[in-house]
């Protein structure tokens, strides 16, 4: 078990889609380990043929650059479907970088994170509503 906190498990399912196989990995442990479904992806359309056959998704964590769909263009993709998709953005730039690419008001995580971070990130976001996330 990689988790330190002794908070209760999440229910739910995860998109998680990241080309890096270490993030990748790091990321799977995490979201099992909290209880939650998943499914993965490497890229934005292998992600995009997964969601149309997912049923409905509770958070979307994705690479900003992936190959073929950025993130950023795949949530908006997948919003289509889902409106109140929730969404987690992962990004290997700088933190202040990084603000210049993730839209206002998104959640994102810089990588390498360690599992900890990446728990507390996705915790944020399975208690937000969809009113007060990110457009």
């Amino acid at each position: 078990m990689l988790l330190t906190t002794q908070q209760p498990p999440l229910h739910g399912v995860v998109l998680l889609v990241e080309n890096d196989q270490n993030t990748r990995r790091i990321a799977r442990h995490v979201l099992s380990d909290l209880g939650l479904y998943y499914f993965q992806a490497a890229d934005g359309n292998e992600a995009m043929s997964l969601a149309r056959n997912a049923g409905t998704i509770d958070l979307l964590v994705a690479d900003l650059l992936l190959p073929h769909m950025g993130g950023w263009l795949l949530a908006n993709a997948l919003r289509e479907m889902q409106p109140d998709l929730k969404v987690l953005y992962i990004t290997g730039s700088p933190h202040e970088l990084a603000q210049l690419f993730v839209p206002e008001g998104a959640a994102f995580i810089v990588k390498p994170f360690l599992p900890p971070t990446f728990e507390a990130k996705v915790r944020e976001q399975f208690s937000r509503t969809p009113a007060t996330g990110e457009r």
